[in-house]
């Protein structure tokens, strides 16, 4: 099937989908208006133990390699 005869099996029925297409409009519109509205918050939330803006951050020995990798990990989970 080529796509002319694809637009003339559309346009031979052209009827049939402007029916569907408006009972769908309506029964969306109908659905939307009397069913009751509900949200829902989601939120994502990161406890870092780390205090590195501490003046005692500066006596901690320096972080490992690993550590800062699996950090960076989860904080590109997180995003």
């Amino acid at each position: 099937m080529n796509f002319n005869l694809f637009l003339l099996a559309l346009r031979a029925r052209f009827t049939l989908f402007a029916v569907v297409l408006g009972f769908t409009v309506v029964a969306a519109s109908a659905a939307s208006l009397l069913l009751p509205k509900s949200y829902q918050a989601t939120a994502s939330l990161l406890v870092d133990a780390k205090d590195e803006q501490s003046l005692g951050a500066s006596m901690r020995p320096l972080v490992q390699p690993h550590e800062m990798v699996s950090y960076l990990q989860t904080q590109m989970d997180i995003i």
